[in-house]
């Protein structure tokens, strides 16, 4: 029997060599005929920084993605919205049945003004409005993206040195909000962003959810 010569050794060894390298290739990279089983490899969630969460809102948004928004809020479901100071009036004459009793001022807060109190209403009511916003609407679009600045974030830290909260600033937005009426007509409404505050907390995973919204905005 005739041995395999040196040239043919070669092929063999670089075949070898091609096929393991392919074989790489297909199992580590992205491959839309062969999808990845098991569960993928994420970083951390955006959650894990106040920007994050400011991303986070605006994404579940323009994405429509409720699963999103019920993620920014307390586990403990104690997530309160405060109505803006403009509409006190109409609260307090209409006694809407969502729009809780106000609450004194947080003396924490530095950017929600002087006010002496808020009307809120709570994280279900907050998150049931959400739902039917992001099914009737067709599109939502940040046409005028708002200014947070994160050098105005406020780190509120405890005795231990612990950062415990952080109250951030949003101004001069604007969304646009196609919505569905039904029997082939569209609404677009614009909703101007003119000043919202949050207060935020961290959960025991230690990322940052929503602890409290004020809106300041004029327009009903």
């Amino acid at each position: 029997m005739k041995s395999p010569g040196r040239k043919s050794l070669l092929f063999r060894a670089r075949d070898v060599a091609l096929f393991m390298v392919t074989a790489a290739l297909v199992c580590h990279c992205r491959n839309p005929f062969f999808p990845q089983l098991g569960t993928p490899h994420s970083g951390s969630p955006l959650r894990a920084t106040p920007r994050g969460v400011i991303t986070q809102l605006s994404n579940s948004y323009e994405q429509r993605r409720i699963d999103l928004f019920e993620d920014l809020f307390p586990a403990s479901n104690t997530f309160r919205f405060y109505v803006s100071p403009s509409f006190v009036s109409t609260y307090q004459s209409e006694a809407k049945y969502y729009v809780n009793s106000p609450e004194p001022r947080d003396t924490m807060l530095q950017y929600i003004g002087a006010f002496p109190y808020y009307y809120y209403w709570t994280q279900d009511v907050e998150v049931q409005s959400h739902k039917r916003l992001f099914t009737q609407a067709q599109l939502i679009e940040f046409t005028i993206n708002p200014n947070v600045n994160p050098g105005d974030f406020r780190y509120i830290i405890n005795g231990n040195g612990d950062t415990t909260n952080v109250e951030i600033l949003m101004t001069d937005g604007k969304i646009e909000v196609e919505l569905d009426m039904g029997g082939g007509v569209t609404e677009v409404d614009e909703i101007w962003i003119d000043k919202q505050v949050f207060f935020l907390e961290r959960d025991a995973d230690n990322y940052w959810v929503i602890r409290k919204w004020y809106d300041f905005g004029s327009q009903p």
